[in-house]
């Protein structure tokens, strides 16, 4: 897989509730889902990190949904997971079936049918309030951990913060990272591209640094532009005392909508 492993913590899952059974996601006065939400849900990406001519693309499925409870609240909720697009997967093999992998930056493991299985899944959904992070879930560990990760509506200047889930391959197991402060940036704007354009965006800003006892790794803006009722199309990634210097890109090329 061509990826840099500083870059291989997954942040993504999402959502909210009432107390009268499943929390009805979005109100009346908000026509779409900022990232629309039901199983088989996709969105293929063009990827790049550090070298724009070293590219993959990558997919991401909603795999499936789930009612969990939070104390007196149920909430219906979406796995999903990002791999090659490439790859025939399995979302709910039996444990005994995931082998052990030779490379531990892998999304997934082999299993015994030649097909990937996905080890886990992060958890999101929509709201009236925006999508939110609920965690994640696997075979041999779960996490749930409400949180809201992009407000929708929202006032340009609006901050929030947001702690980072993290699962580790090695120890099977998922745990609360940092936490970010998200800022909505932007909420009519425009991504332009050579390989794609999307107008009418709310743009995310969060910033990611990594340091070592001999001085700094990388320190770096992320900006997420999200179309509603599309999901998001592009992660633009700037290098914060260069930024004019591009460290990486996703880019929305193809989706399907359930």
């Amino acid at each position: 897989m061509k990826s840099f492993p500083l870059l291989f913590i997954f942040i993504f899952a999402f959502f909210q509730l009432n107390h009268f059974g499943c929390y009805s996601p979005v109100g009346p006065t908000q026509p779409q889902e900022l990232i629309p939400l039901a199983v088989g849900n996709e969105w293929l990406y063009h990827r790049w990190y550090a070298v724009p001519t070293i590219v993959d693309t990558m997919r991401e499925v909603v795999l499936n949904d789930y009612d969990i409870t939070l104390g007196d609240n149920t909430y219906t909720v979406y796995g999903y997971q990002r791999f090659h697009h490439t790859v025939e997967y399995e979302s709910e093999a039996p444990k005994e079936k995931i082998l052990s992998r030779s490379n531990m930056y892998d999304f997934y493991s082999l299993s015994e049918s030649d097909k990937f299985v996905i080890p886990y899944q992060w958890l999101r959904a929509n709201t009236d309030r925006g999508v939110y992070s609920f965690g994640g879930i696997s075979q041999t560990d779960t996490l749930f951990l409400k949180n809201l990760h992009y407000k929708y509506p929202g006032n340009v200047g609006d901050e929030w913060e947001y702690p980072e889930i993290a699962y580790h391959f090695i120890e099977q197991e998922f745990s609360i990272g940092d936490t970010r402060t998200f800022e909505l940036v932007g909420i009519n704007e425009k991504f332009e591209s050579d390989i794609a354009s999307y107008d009418g965006c709310y743009v995310y800003r969060w910033s990611e640094r990594a340091t070592s006892p001999t001085g700094p790794i990388y320190w770096w803006n992320h900006f997420a532009y999200i179309k509603p009722g599309i999901g998001v199309v592009a992660v633009h990634t700037r290098d914060v005392d260069n930024p004019e210097h591009i460290v990486g890109q996703w880019i929305l090329i193809d989706y399907t909508l359930k």
